[in-house]
């Protein structure tokens, strides 16, 4: 991808084709995980330098899949997961809806509640 395209203000034609050229250095595993955000991101990060983009692709996909990142249980309105404290800021779950669920202590909900 030349160095001359505005990684703050691409043409959608520029952006199709820095995703296009990472993906083509990228394996059909992570290629399928991947989508055209994770892969512009990525790009983004490293300035369009596809080699240096796809090894951090590359390592970022082996640590999700050695920490088991995509299998930790994350808390949203239709599971039962519980949500340790308010997080400002978190959509699926209202501040005011907050209640002690599975696995948290009634006093560490009051505890954020007091603190807010």
């Amino acid at each position: 991808m030349s160095a001359t395209v505005d990684v703050d203000n691409p043409t959608p034609s520029q952006r199709a084709a820095a995703i296009e050229q990472l993906r083509d250095k990228l394996s059909d595993e992570v290629n399928s995980y991947c989508s055209d955000l994770d892969i512009w991101r990525f790009s983004v990060a490293r300035q369009l330098d596809t080699e240096k983009a796809a090894v951090m692709i590359n390592a970022w996909y082996e640590w999700r899949k050695q920490a088991n990142v995509d299998d930790l249980a994350v808390a949203q309105p239709d599971n039962e997961n519980p949500v340790p404290c308010a997080v400002r800021g978190y959509g699926a779950v209202a501040d005011a809806n907050v209640t002690a669920g599975i696995g948290v202590d009634d006093a560490q909900l009051r505890l954020t509640r007091t603190l807010g």
